[in-house]
């Protein structure tokens, strides 16, 4: 009896749904592991784990169970790999197990963080540990992540002047100053992003100026330079004068890549 339903609401479906499917999605339709089996199902029920475990990410570290969420990150794990060997292969039972598993990781260390990383450390950090901008939250990996630029910036230092971006160090600039100042206005307030912000733009500051120097100075050393063969020409004859400062022009530019 539930068979025969099952197979109605299939027919019905390949009526009114497939019709109306984007080319791309058709196939997914026919799948053997697709919306018209218990393949698909399944693993469709499995993201009430998932969503109860983003749902306890709002749950203090010390209400949590350990024996459930290991649980849960070695069946993610092991369901992940699983999905990959039955046949046929289930993506979509890989993508859910794959995130019940991080669910699981993820609560063992807020768990771990509370149970070991907060009871070591001093009293004076305390604060920091629990702050709303804090390890603990986004607000701290965001700005931590942007350290990469600043790294990248410091590596850039050793490249020759020539050889840097305008465009890009003119971003930077103009990125960590708006960003220091946006760290001030958001809520809650984060001092750790203006830290790394003004960085950015700083990097960004520095390398225009070598830009700056650069480009003026390679300018007007020639032009220098150039003054004076002129004048020496006068000494040597106009027409050898005039080879004289073309030679010396050809050897510039190819030291220089003017």
């Amino acid at each position: 009896m539930v068979s025969m339903l099952y197979r109605s609401v299939c027919r019905a479906a390949d009526r009114l749904v497939y019709p109306v499917l984007p080319a791309f999605a058709k196939p997914a339709w026919n799948h053997s592991a697709g919306p018209k089996t218990v393949f698909f199902w399944a693993p469709t029920i499995k993201w009430c784990l998932v969503g109860a475990g983003l749902a306890d990410l709002a749950r203090p570290a010390e209400k949590l169970s350990i024996s459930q969420n290991v649980a849960l990150l070695a069946t993610g794990a092991i369901w992940t790999r699983y999905s990959f060997v039955i046949a046929p292969i289930n993506y979509y039972l890989a993508s859910v197990n794959f995130f019940v598993g991080c669910t699981g990781l993820t609560q063992l260390l807020r768990i771990a963080a509370y149970k070991v990383i907060y009871p070591l450390l001093p009293a004076f950090a305390r604060p920091a540990w629990n702050h709303p901008a804090g390890p603990k939250t986004v607000f701290f990996w965001a700005p931590t992540i942007k350290w990469c630029l600043v790294i990248a910036g410091l590596a850039d230092l050793a490249r020759p002047a020539e050889k840097l971006s305008f465009s890009q160090n003119t971003a930077l600039l103009v990125t960590g100053a708006i960003w220091t100042r946006y760290s001030f206005v958001i809520v809650p307030i984060n001092y750790y992003l203006a830290s790394v912000c003004s960085c950015v733009g700083a990097i960004g500051f520095i390398q225009l100026s070598r830009i700056a120097h650069y480009q003026v100075h390679s300018h007007y050393v020639r032009f220098g330079i150039d003054y004076i063969l002129k004048l020496s020409a006068t000494n040597i004859g106009l027409s050898n004068g005039e080879r004289y400062v073309s030679s010396y022009h050809n050897f510039y530019d190819r030291k220089f890549n003017m």
